[in-house]
Parts: C-alpha cells; structure tokens; sequence
C-alpha cells in the first residue's frame, strides 16, 4: 500500500471564512484507489488556522503505513509518520541508461577509462558489470580492503586492471565518473567530465551532473498517481512498498540534471569526443 499526505493551507478572507475556521480549524477527506495488488491511499489536510493536526491524520491512518509519500517542504519531525524516500528505482534506471549508453558508444574497452565511486562497497556487483565497455576501471571506496579482495579476482579472471583507492582525488583524470551513491564529498574533474549519479550532489561538484533519467510511466499506474506527486517519485514508490519490479526494465529516454536536459546521440557524442575516438 501506499501511504500520500497533502496538506493544503487556506486562507481565510471573509468573515464567514474566519468564522468556519474557529469552529472547524481544519478538515481531512480520503480517497482510495485500487488496482490489480496495488492500493494508494490519499490524505487530504485543509488547514485554515492553527498547527497540522498529526494525531487526528494518525488515526485516519491505523494499520495503514506510516511512511508517506509528501512534499520535501512538510516537516514531519516528531511527528508519527516518515516521508518516503528511495534512490532504488533510480539506480537501476542509471544502470540501464549507461550501459545502453556505452553500447552505443563502441568503444574497445581498452580505451575507455571509467572511475567509480563507492565509499561505502555497496555496489561491487556493478563495477563487474561495466568490465564489458572498460578494462580500466578506478574505484574509489572509504572501504578500500573489500574492494581489493574484488580487484584481484576481477584481475586473475579478466586481466582488467582494477585500481582501488581511498582518496577521492583519484576518480579524475578519467573518461566518465559513475557514482551509484549521493555524492557528498567535493570532486574535482574537468567541467565537460560526464558524471552519472542518482541525486544532485550535496556539495560543490565539478564536472558535467547527470542525475535525472526520464522515462514515460506505464499507463496502467498513470490512473493510480495523486495529482501532487510526481511520476518518478511514486514509481520509486511502486518499485519499493508495492514491488512493480517490471519497473527496473524501463530504459530511460533522455537524461539530465535538475535543469538540463540532454539526449542520448549527445552523450554518446561527448564519451567518444572523451576517448579521442572520432565522432561519427
């Protein structure tokens, strides 16, 4: 199931309105929408006057979740409820927006120097998918000895050469930067360098950002979407509390990052021009 909460203010100019809202302060509607195993349950709190009533919304909610999708603005601090949020589905969408990426860029892997940068090793399964397009792969991790037990497997089996470091000004110079992770340490790199990330970074980054991978929501859960929440947040939404793992298959159309929007001819045009491989 899936928990949404809007809260919407009104402000009250007549005098009947401002009478309505010292005898009823506030007003919560419900709405419910069902499809197949999916069930999206909508919480509507008008307020017209005094604090969010979060024990009157709690109730509406018993034995419902209490993690909720909402607006990043609501504070929900001691509040009973937890706002959803998952970089899940973005990240496998990043994942199939690269590698089809780097298909089409036909680059021999020998030629194409790719750094990744993991600080916590929770992604080692995808630095071995990437030895398909790179045979010169940089992993930058805060947990370098896990990750050289993997380098030198990786090494012995494909004869890829795997260099593992902890200080995170060696993921430049480098071809394209993949981080599976926010990024929350300052990179240098130059500023045409192509980073792939899930979320806009938290600190000064530079180089080309790449966080945002569009992609059309399938119609059937198009119906099911509140009006307040964006497509890519309720699909992270589906993919994590309903399962809709079909979801992770989608290929991205474009991407992008919070404001720049960019094509894949275009990128593909920018990692070869990177490779000094001529533009076709």
């Amino acid at each position: 199931m899936i928990t949404v909460l809007n809260v919407r203010k009104k402000n009250e100019l007549g005098l009947r309105d401002r009478l309505l809202s010292v005898i009823c302060p506030y007003r919560i509607t419900e709405q419910t929408k069902r499809s197949d195993d999916i069930c999206v349950y909508e919480l509507t709190y008008l307020q017209r006057r005094g604090r969010i009533r979060y024990d009157k919304l709690y109730d509406r909610c018993r034995g419902k979740s209490k993690v909720i999708l909402c607006s990043r603005e609501l504070n929900l601090f001691n509040t009973p409820f937890k706002r959803f949020n998952s970089l899940s589905l973005k990240r496998e969408l990043m994942k199939n927006y690269l590698f089809s990426v780097l298909k089409k860029c036909d680059i021999e892997p020998y030629r194409l120097h790719i750094s990744f940068y993991d600080p916590n090793a929770e992604y080692p399964s995808f630095v071995q998918e990437l030895l398909e397009y790179s045979s010169c792969i940089t992993v930058v991790t805060d947990m370098p000895k896990f990750y050289e037990n993997e380098a030198g497997r990786i090494t012995a089996e494909n004869g890829a050469n795997i260099i593992v470091s902890n200080n995170i000004s060696d993921l430049y110079p480098c071809d394209i930067i993949i981080s599976p992770a926010v990024i929350r340490k300052p990179i240098s790199a130059a500023a045409s360098t192509l980073i792939f990330t899930t979320a806009y970074p938290t600190v000064t980054v530079a180089g080309n950002i790449i966080c945002r991978y569009d992609i059309t929501m399938p119609e059937k859960y198009r119906k099911l979407r509140p009006d307040s929440i964006d497509d890519m947040y309720f699909m992270s939404a589906l993919y994590i509390l309903c399962r809709q793992t079909e979801l992770a298959k989608l290929l991205p159309e474009n991407c992008g990052d919070n404001s720049i929007q960019y094509d894949t001819d275009t990128i593909v045009r920018q990692i070869r021009a990177k490779c000094q491989i001529e533009v076709v």
